[in-house]
């Protein structure tokens, strides 16, 4: 196959480093890309030293130029693997070497794509892409995690009997804490006769309160043993997500399930007006999957789930 019909996908560490969220924002965008413009992705790089690639993936003393599916089995990383049909990840300790070996090739991201959608900070925490990809397409963004599974298996085993919500509730303890949860209003919605008949699926290892994980309608995924690729297909199999702006979060924005996200009004402020404006929801957005830059009450957890549940 041509070097033109052929995506090299690449991420440079030094410049950004790999969260899960943008990981997830990566991929839906590399999945609608190779769509449009009907290629096909070679190979996927991460460019850093090996300091910063052992610190991304736990693993120390690399000394190899490539990760295998098995060097990864257990980290969140690893669901590139079945996401973009990789058999590896190309590893260089320099941006000079990677782009002088790829230059005559098809990258992505590539600078036309970034003009085009405006962007001017994060290359790949950002839906400004997702938004222009939609534009050009009229398609809306879907992320498959879990390309070779036709359905979940924790849902095909469990066989709920009614709704699931998937529910993130963020709880970071340094760094990025500005939408955490407030978790007495969430424990009180999720007791309330309303909700009584939701099954909640606990997305994430953020520390929750035993008061809400012991509940008899919250299921913690984690708990149970779920991988984080397996968690995020299972939000996308669920009738519903509720919970903060956070890196789980974006597989539901990016997918076909109603949802209510809540992100403080000051966090990321100058970011969320590039992406969405004053509005409260992504350009590509359904009617029934809301942003909202408030903090969560009781009032709009319900009015949520009525909508829901109609």
């Amino acid at each position: 196959m041509g070097f033109k019909n052929t995506l090299i996908g690449f991420w440079e560490i030094e410049k950004e480093p790999v969260r899960l969220g943008s990981l997830c924002i990566f991929i839906s965008n590399v999945q609608s890309y190779i769509k449009l413009k009907d290629l096909c992705l070679g190979k996927f790089a991460l460019i850093g030293t090996n300091a910063e690639i052992s610190s991304l993936t736990g693993i120390d003393n690399i000394k190899t130029d490539l990760l295998l599916r098995h060097d990864l089995h257990g980290h969140w990383l690893g669901m590139l693997f079945d996401a973009l049909d990789l058999d590896c990840i190309h590893i260089y300790n320099s941006s000079q070497d990677f782009f002088s070996r790829h230059e005559h090739q098809v990258l992505f991201p590539n600078k036309e794509i970034c003009q085009a959608a405006n962007i001017t900070g994060n290359l790949y925490d950002t839906t400004q892409i997702a938004s222009l990809l939609y534009r050009e397409s009229g398609e809306t963004p879907y992320a498959d995690f879990n390309k070779h599974s036709a359905e979940v298996g924790f849902f095909r085993d469990m066989k709920f009997n009614k709704p699931t919500i998937s529910l993130h509730l963020k709880n970071a303890q340094k760094g990025d804490t500005e939408s955490n949860a407030n978790f007495s209003i969430w424990k009180e919605f999720i007791e309330s006769d309303e909700a009584s008949g939701v099954q909640f699926l606990l997305i994430g290892s953020d520390e929750v309160p035993e008061e809400i994980t012991s509940l008899s309608n919250v299921t913690s995924l984690n708990i149970r043993g779920l991988s984080i690729a397996e968690q995020l297909a299972c939000i996308q199999n669920s009738s519903a997500f509720m919970g903060m702006a956070s890196g789980p979060a974006n597989s539901a924005i990016l997918s076909t399930v109603p949802y209510i996200i809540f992100k403080h009004p000051l966090h990321h402020a100058e970011a969320m007006r590039k992406e969405i404006g004053d509005a409260d929801h992504y350009d590509f957005s359904q009617e029934n999957q809301k942003i909202v830059r408030e903090y969560e009450t009781s009032d709009r957890l319900h009015e949520f789930l009525g909508d829901i549940l109609k």
